[in-house]
C-alpha cells in the first residue's frame, strides 16, 4: 500500500466514523427531546394531581362524616388513575434513561465514539 493509498484510507475511516458521531448525536439529541417532553407531561400531571389532592381535601373536610360518599370515591378514583399515569411516566423516563446509558457506554466500550 503506498503513502498515498494510506493518507486516503486514513481520510475516508475518519469521516466514516464523524459520520457515525454525527448519527449518534443526532439520535442522543432526538431522545433529549423526547425526555424534555415527558418531563414537560409530568409536571403538568403533576399539577393534575396536586389540584385533584386540594380538591379531595377539602371534600374530605366539608364531609367527615361521609366517607362513603359518591364524590368522594370517584375523587379518590381520579387521584389513583392520575398517581398511575405519574408513576407510568417517571418508570417511562428512567427506562429510557438507563436504556441510553447503556447504549452511550456499549459505544464508549467499542470505540465508536470517543
Amino acid at each position: 500500500m503506498t503513502k498515498n493509498e494510506k493518507e486516503e484510507f486514513k481520510e475516508f475511516i475518519t469521516m466514516s466514523l464523524a459520520g457515525h458521531s454525527a448519527k449518534f448525536e443526532s439520535q442522543f439529541d432526538i431522545i433529549n427531546i423526547k425526555l424534555t417532553n415527558i418531563e414537560e407531561q409530568t409536571k403538568k400531571t403533576n399539577g393534575r394531581v396536586n389540584k385533584l389532592e386540594e380538591n379531595y381535601n377539602s371534600v374530605m373536610l366539608a364531609q367527615k362524616d361521609f366517607a362513603t360518599n359518591k364524590e368522594v370515591l370517584t375523587i379518590q378514583k381520579d387521584i389513583d388513575s392520575v398517581k398511575s399515569v405519574k408513576n407510568f411516566l417517571l418508570q417511562t423516563a428512567a427506562t429510557a434513561g438507563i436504556v441510553i446509558g447503556f447504549i452511550y457506554t456499549m459505544l464508549k466500550v467499542t470505540g465508536q465514539i470517543s
